[in-house]
């Protein structure tokens, strides 16, 4: 009877041991009934790395000074390419207008025979006009040359039959006409004019003293046929003989 007492005290205890375990190992995922929830704490910092060394210190320079010269050189490209761009696109506008030009000479090339012979024959043409008008002017030439032997023959045989003195006045293109031995009373008197010559055949009568009423139909004569030039001098002294109340 104390043997079976004793038995079921031990079991007993051991009943209360496990569960004090199984209680044990639930404690530690939950809390026991009716106990405060304990909050988390967060994790500590990680602690501050370590100094770098001096050799760290320079390869860190070195590397940032790389990187600037990198990018300061990558600036130089960038703006190198810019220029190099716009020096492209100015070439190619200059390339389009010589493009233009070249055309323009091509086209102009190709009008230069034509204008060649066009000028070839203005040429020509000038030519024989030229060698016409030489012709033309050779013969009034000779005319004039005749016309002024037979005037310069006539005029000393006025200078020697009349007492006339011809002057030539180069500056005004005039000759001068003057006569003596018109008036008996007074024989060295001189009695003037000038005579000018226009164009081939017009004389033009300037300076007349005294003045004579005659002058103007005896130029019209002279005018409308030019080979009466002695019988006009001749004239204009029978003029002067009649403006100072003498007989011609």
């Amino acid at each position: 009877m104390g043997a079976r007492q004793l038995d079921s005290g031990c079991g007993t205890e051991g009943e209360g041991e496990a569960d004090s375990r199984s209680a044990g190992r639930g404690g530690r995922g939950q809390p026991p009934a009716g106990a405060p929830s304990a909050e988390r704490t967060p994790p500590p910092p990680p602690p501050p790395p370590p100094p770098l060394s001096a050799q760290h210190q320079n390869t860190a320079r070195e590397a940032r000074a790389t990187v600037q010269a990198l990018q300061e050189r990558q600036q130089r490209l960038t703006a190198e390419v810019d220029a190099l761009r716009l020096r492209l696109q100015s070439e190619a506008a200059a390339e389009q207008q010589l493009g233009h030009e070249l055309e323009i000479l091509r086209a102009e090339e190709a009008e230069i025979p034509g204008r060649v012979a066009e000028l070839q024959r203005t040429i020509a043409q000038e030519e024989a006009r030229a060698a016409e008008e030489a012709g033309a002017a050779a013969g009034a030439l000779a005319q004039v040359r005749q016309h002024t032997d037979a005037l310069a023959t006539e005029l000393r045989m006025l200078e020697e039959t009349l007492g006339l003195r011809i002057e030539q006045i180069p500056e005004h293109s005039l000759l001068r006409f003057t006569f003596v031995f018109v008036d008996p009373r007074e024989p060295t008197r001189p009695f003037q004019f000038s005579l000018q010559l226009v164009g081939e055949a017009t004389y033009v009568v300037h300076e007349c003293t005294p003045p004579v009423a005659e002058l103007q139909g005896l130029l019209d004569e002279l005018n409308q046929n030019p080979t009466l030039f002695y019988a006009f001098v001749r004239g204009m002294r029978k003029a002067f003989k009649r403006s100072i109340g003498l007989p011609a």
